[in-house]
């Protein structure tokens, strides 16, 4: 529209009794993971010395390598022995098992079997991480990029609860009073 044109609408509406209405912007979706696109991209170092875990551990359950944030409550650690541990908890009852699949979404179920505490990290592999701790139960998918003597490099996002739908809460048979929880 002419710039010359556009401000004589703007002048000449009021007189005319018209009134410009904006139209309502539309919210931006968020934007989905890409097919093939890891949520996550972590680099676990070796771990070579005692004390706190710094990059040679990370917490799914934090989504964090920062001991501010997870205060070594981690899942998985690359450990001097050459192998990747996780059962890092006293009371853990984390396991790790290898999947069939090239990509993190062509993972849609955990396997059946061959669980480990502990195992050799193998580039291009792709595991599924049970995560069982008394504060949290979750399953995530790791896919192993790259491993050398001293890192291992993977991406991971979490894996979708496998149990169906939940259902819904039965109706109250009338009204009552509050109840402590059990």
């Amino acid at each position: 529209m002419n710039p010359t044109c556009a401000t004589a609408c703007i002048v000449l509406a009021p007189l005319l009794g018209l009134a410009f209405v904006q139209q309502p912007q539309q919210p931006q979706q968020p934007q989905q993971p890409q097919q093939g696109e890891p949520v996550t991209k972590v680099v676990l170092t070796k771990r070579l010395d005692n004390g706190p875990y710094k990059t040679s551990a990370y917490s799914f359950r934090y989504a964090s390598q920062d001991l501010a944030v997870h205060r070594n409550y981690v899942d998985i650690v690359y450990d001097a022995c050459g192998l990747v541990h996780v059962l890092v908890l006293g009371g853990s009852k984390s396991k790790i098992a290898r999947c069939e699949g090239k990509t993190l979404h062509e993972v849609t179920t955990a396997p059946a079997d061959g669980w480990k505490e502990c195992l050799v990290p193998e580039k291009g592999a792709i595991y599924v991480l049970s995560i069982d701790t008394e504060e949290c139960r979750m399953n995530v998918k790791l896919l192993v990029t790259d491993v050398s003597d001293k890192a291992v490099k993977f991406a991971w996002m979490q894996l979708p609860p496998q149990r169906g739908e939940a259902g819904t809460k039965g109706q109250c048979g009338g009204t009552h009073d509050a109840q402590d929880a059990k």
